[in-house]
């Protein structure tokens, strides 16, 4: 199978297990249904998902048996506690391994270092060989779309909304006030929270 292939098929799973089994629904899309020749394309493949141990994939692991039903595509399914996600993520992307083809992409720890690796998945939504995303993009809260999937610019997608965490940016006001100077100097940039913040900073 060739790369092209093999990416797609992550693709294909990644769609299917996050959009059809882990969101609740929010619109609707008069996509088409796919057919069993354009699901069951990649049969008897075997997909490596790490994630988070959360509620979502939880509920994905429990439901394996009738995704592979429907694509007669396998998953593995690794839960781990967030930092060791993170440090297998970063291992497994480092050294090249690819050993996970589908990644829970906390969007500061795992997103923002190594979005790089990531695929577009918008490649494998407007595939006509693939099925899409069901009810389509349109189906998630745009905010939301973009905090989870987006990064640094609004046309690539690397991530489909999962858990829907809420993150929260708290800092100490007073040093701030008392330190910006200070810390604007040492940083060359003013490091108070803004909307013009950039990931690296």
């Amino acid at each position: 199978m060739s790369r092209r292939d093999f990416l797609k098929t992550a693709g294909l799973a990644g769609a299917s297990l996050l959009g059809g089994g882990a969101l609740a629904g929010c619109g609707g899309s008069n996509a088409a249904t796919p057919g069993d020749g354009m699901r069951k394309q990649f049969s008897g493949m075997t997909l490596n998902f790490v994630s988070e141990n959360t509620s979502p994939t939880s509920a994905i692991a429990a439901n394996l048996a009738s995704f592979r039903e429907l694509t007669g595509i396998n998953v593995n399914v690794l839960q781990l506690e967030l930092g060791a996600l993170v440090q297998k993520v970063a291992l497994d992307i480092g050294s090249g391994e690819g050993a996970y083809q589908i990644i829970y992409a906390d969007p500061y720890q795992i997103m923002a270092p190594y979005h790089e690796a990531l695929v577009d998945l918008n490649e494998f939504n407007e595939d006509g060989e693939l099925p899409s995303i069901p009810k389509g993009l349109d189906d998630f809260i745009p905010t939301q779309l973009a905090a989870a999937g987006r990064f640094e610019n609004e046309k690539e997608l690397y991530a489909l909304p999962y858990d829907c965490p809420t993150m929260i940016w708290m800092y100490r006001k007073d040093l701030f006030e008392k330190y910006g100077d200070r810390m604007s100097q040492d940083l060359g940039f003013d490091p108070a929270p803004s909307a013009d913040s950039t990931w690296e900073q």
